[in-house]
């Protein structure tokens, strides 16, 4: 009798195994969890063949198990090398100064952070109070300015003042922009936008690292390409550029361009920059400039430049515009906000006009032209309304404005900039809390301080002269 009821309890068991093992097939579940360890099917069975104390064992052994490999792209990227220059700092045996990061010595003003600190405090009451109200009773629970999320493109405020600052500053008119949280997270958003598989943007050496790494980190088949600088000026040479887009095949998508430039400090000034804009909008791609350093210009052609600009009546540091153009800025550097974590990036409206953007084709060719087939004569695609637009293979959605994209890249990648940071942005531009002193802004008196420790720089790295070079910038 026992033994009809083994052999029965055995038949029992095979039939079950196979039950389970054509369940989990037609359900395509590939994955079974146990004691938080995810262990493919196929090793699962290998496991379950095996004796059952092994079995047990090999569940609970991490060392057994390899983890999934990580993304291929991180693995490429380099690592940033303001981190290891941290790390060679804490290993020094002796105070040692690192040159390395372009960062001030002083922090917001100290009215702008007063403001903060008052809406903290009343931040702080609002929470030690909010327990005696009565959450029936309308206008208990005011909105907060710390906590709550804010707009995706920014405070309205703070968005309205910077608008205010890129029209009478830079001359950016028929512009808006997007409060980002730094310009390192404008670039990544500017590519994201106007980048697809396969695209290439130009990068000009020397060039600043976490460009690179953001390309790099894109995937999808995005390439760098290093562009020509001068040897001596380490501008870009333009000439490059203005063949590159219109002689050769396979055109980048987007050309960037840093001034002042890090790491260098070489200042492109309005010949440079309106060149520049002009031959990426007749090969129709995307510049981007990156102004991260606009308030450090300390060069005496950089301050002449600027003197002359205002005795003609346009704006101190002015930068170019049109339909393809994007540009960057940051509040860390000129109000010591590092750690603050606010930038901007701005973009054209749709009343700076057209130009004619060069999309991808299946052949690889340019501007929409095949270029492997001389009969082909498409005209190339019209960029409308200063919209980015869905490019495929040479269609254009026209009701996809840049600004739409970029909606799209904050939401997903950190919501707002952080409310904090913007307000402390936000006090640091109002005029009432920044008095000038003998007719210098609290920015320009900082910078103003730097030039000893410019010229003091100069006479140390004075006996590697023809080795060393010191830029117009910071």
């Amino acid at each position: 009798f026992f033994k009809v009821i083994f052999i029965f309890l055995f038949i029992l068991m095979i039939c079950y195994s196979r039950f389970v093992d054509n369940k989990l097939r037609n359900n395509k579940k590939p994955y079974l969890v146990h004691q938080n360890l995810t262990i493919s099917w196929n090793k699962f069975r290998k496991i379950r063949m095996s004796d059952s104390n092994d079995h047990k064992s090999s569940l609970k052994s991490n060392d057994s198990i390899e983890p999934p490999p990580v993304s291929e792209r991180c693995l490429r990227t380099q690592m940033p090398v303001i981190t290891l220059t941290r790390r060679l700092l804490a290993l020094a045996k002796r105070p040692s100064l690192s040159l390395g990061q372009g960062v001030v010595y002083w922090g917001p003003p100290a009215a702008a952070l007063q403001r903060i600190s008052d809406l903290a405090g009343q931040e702080a009451l609002l929470q030690a109070n909010i327990g005696s109200m009565d959450p029936n009773a309308s206008g208990n629970f005011p909105a907060t300015q710390l906590n709550e999320y804010v707009p995706n493109e920014g405070i309205p405020a703070l968005r309205e003042r910077l608008r205010q600052k890129i029209r009478e500053k830079n001359g950016l008119t028929d512009y808006d922009l997007f409060v980002t949280p730094g310009a390192n997270h404008g670039f990544t958003a500017a590519c994201l936008a106007v980048l697809d598989e396969g695209d290439t943007a130009v990068l000009f050496e020397p060039y600043y690292f976490d460009h690179e790494m953001s390309l790099s980190m894109l995937g999808g088949g995005v390439r760098c390409e290093v562009g020509k600088s001068d040897p001596k000026t380490l501008k870009p040479d333009l000439a490059w550029l203005e063949d590159r887009l219109m002689n050769q095949p396979h055109p980048p998508k987007m050309v960037v361009l840093c001034t002042p430039n890090n790491p260098t400090g070489v200042v492109l000034d309005s010949t440079d920059l309106n060149r520049a804009a002009a031959i990426c909008a007749a090969g129709g791609v995307w510049l981007v400039v990156d102004a991260t350093y606009e308030d450090f210009m300390l060069s005496d052609d950089a301050v002449r430049q600027v003197r002359e600009n205002v005795a003609n009546g346009e704006p101190p540091y002015k930068l170019p515009r049109g339909p393809n153009v994007l540009h960057l800025f940051s509040m860390s550097k000129a109000y010591g906000m590092m750690g603050w974590r606010v930038g901007y990036i701005c973009y054209p409206l749709p009343s700076l006009g057209t130009f004619p953007f060069r999309s991808l084709s299946p052949s690889g060719g340019k501007g929409g032209f095949n270029h492997n087939d001389p009969a082909d004569t498409t005209p190339t695609k019209t960029m409308t309304n200063g919209m980015v637009g869905s490019v495929k293979r040479g269609r254009v959605n026209p009701l996809d404005p840049i600004g739409a994209q970029l909606l799209k890249i904050m939401d997903i990648t950190c919501i707002c900039a952080p409310a904090v940071g913007q307000q402390l942005a936000l006090a640091c531009l109002d005029p009432d809390l920044d008095a000038p002193q003998d007719g210098l802004s609290y920015v320009e008196r900082r910078i103003a301080s730097l030039a000893s420790n410019r010229n003091r720089l100069r006479r140390a790295l004075a006996p590697l002269s023809g080795l060393v070079g010191v830029g117009e910038g910071e």
